[in-house]
């Protein structure tokens, strides 16, 4: 019994036309009559257009389709063959498989494209290259639910608006890797919320979007939107880029609201943001270097945290800065070096949050007193120690009070062991006895013409007593200090 059905694997369509596979798998050529002239300049010249008509009429099957030479090409898609009044074509596959690479090539057709997949699979790729639409027709691109067994790039492409929802997918590429042309997008959003869809890598490197850029509640392995332009809002929030984000060289016209996402490897080197910049709740696992960025406008890092490091050192921060309740894991945040902790420093002092202000000028000076070593400035490191040991910079007020109790304990035992002689080491029959009284004696009048401290001092104790009188008073001064500072606003 002859064989009436499609030879595709898996599928079950009716051959077409004497093929022994139907209209969507059947090679389009001259030998088997889809190709009238080769050598015509005009579409219908060139395709047998009964057979063009024919496919498009079963194109509603939508069921593991093949098309020609695994292409979508000018010649056989022309809008010709739609409808003459909607003027566009527009491409709708809904519960489809894609048994093979899926491309659209060199479509230059002056009227709209538009794409529509929903809950498809493609088991090869997913391609749109050299997409230039000239007219002033718009180009949607929507991908929903769907599973690509291969990648998806759009390269050398000019697309009006791309809507990804819900996908899964190794690599989605919308942007250009030679970096010698751009992709221009109106705008793109995209939205995995599903547990069940992922998107392993995204790139949107090389690429210029017009309008909005939105990727949220998405998880990716990869973000790569270097030497990009975005001048819309870009809305990256509440996602997960689980090893690297770079945004190297790249431009943000707009509003970038990164909400509530976490970086692990991350990549700011020249980066510009010439509007107001909002890193509000997102998380950094790895160092943070904001090297040669400029933030044009307001910047916020409000409750962002960083476990490893940020460094603000060669970043240019010309507008206002919220650096409001940034943390660690570690509940104490690491600042990479005291210029960055100078800078957050001053974004506290212009708003009037003292409070603030003198934590991070703790981290400025602990950073300075890291950078010093005893052979460059030996006076200034043993300063900075002895501030950082009594009160860290100001920052504990129970520490010098501490001190300050261990100190009266310790002087209490001295007094009452010099009163008692317990420290009379050598007696007045040992002939070095005279010279250390002489010493003794003379350290005491020394001590007792200082005239603010006479009053303080104990007699026949001088000396001990005014070293211990120095001691309270640096230590006391450091107490009030560090409460001022701590209830100061």
């Amino acid at each position: 019994m002859e064989n009436n059905k499609c030879l595709h694997d898996n599928c079950h369509l009716d051959v077409y036309d004497g093929e022994n596979k139907c209209i969507f798998h059947c090679e389009k050529t001259k030998d088997n009559g889809w190709i009238i002239d080769e050598e015509a300049s005009y579409v219908d010249s060139k395709w047998n257009s009964k057979k063009v008509q024919d496919f498009w009429r079963k194109y509603s099957d939508k069921q593991n389709v093949k098309f020609p030479n695994n292409s979508l090409v000018p010649p056989f898609y022309s809008y010709k063959n739609f409808q003459e009044k909607d003027k566009n074509i527009t491409l709708n596959l809904s519960n489809c498989k894609i048994l093979d690479d899926f491309n659209i090539d060199e479509n230059k057709m002056g009227v709209k494209f538009s794409l529509y997949i929903y809950k498809s699979i493609f088991y090869g790729k997913l391609s749109l290259f050299n997409f230039f639409n000239k007219s002033n027709h718009q180009t949607d691109i929507h991908l929903e639910e769907t599973i690509h067994h291969g990648n998806i790039e759009f390269s050398s492409t000019s697309i009006d608006n791309v809507w990804i929802e819900n996908i899964t997918v190794n690599t989605l590429r919308l942007g250009i890797g030679d970096g010698k042309s751009h992709n221009q997008y109106e705008n793109i959003f995209i939205s995995n919320d599903n547990d069940k869809y992922k998107i392993e890598n995204l790139n949107v490197k090389n690429t210029n979007v017009a309008n909005g850029f939105i990727l949220k509640n998405t998880v990716v392995n990869s973000l790569d939107c270097s030497n990009s332009s975005f001048r819309g809002k870009v809305e990256i929030s509440n996602s997960v880029i689980k090893k690297y984000a770079s945004f190297e060289n790249t431009v943000f016209k707009q509003v970038a609201d990164f909400y509530n996402t976490t970086f692990y490897q991350n990549n700011f080197i020249n980066t510009l943001f010439e509007d107001t910049t909002s890193f509000i709740e997102s998380k950094f696992y790895d160092n943070v270097d904001f090297k040669y960025t400029v933030f044009e406008k307001l910047v916020i890092f409000r409750k962002a945290i960083f476990e490893k490091s940020i460094n603000l050192e060669d970043s240019i921060i010309k507008g206002e800065a919220n650096f409001l309740n940034m943390t660690s894991r570690d509940r104490e945040i690491n600042i990479a070096n005291k210029e960055t902790a100078r800078i957050i420093k001053h974004s506290f002092d212009k708003v009037g949050n003292t409070i603030e202000a003198n934590k991070y000028f703790a981290y400025e000076m602990k950073k300075e007193m890291e950078s010093i070593s005893i052979k460059d400035d030996l006076n200034k490191k043993i300063m900075l120690n002895l501030n950082y040991w009594i009160s860290d910079f100001g920052q504990s007020w129970i520490r010098p009070l501490s001190i300050i109790l261990v100190v009266a304990v310790l002087h209490t035992l001295l007094i009452y062991g010099i009163d008692n002689k317990n420290f009379q080491i050598i007696n007045s029959s040992n002939p070095m006895y005279n010279s250390l009284k002489w010493i003794v004696d003379f350290a005491n009048n020394l001590a007792y013409n200082i005239l603010p401290f006479k009053k303080s001092l104990i007699h026949g104790q001088e000396f001990i007593s005014l070293i211990f009188l120095i001691i309270y008073s640096t230590l006391i001064y450091n107490f009030i200090v560090a409460v001022k500072r701590v209830t100061k606003r």
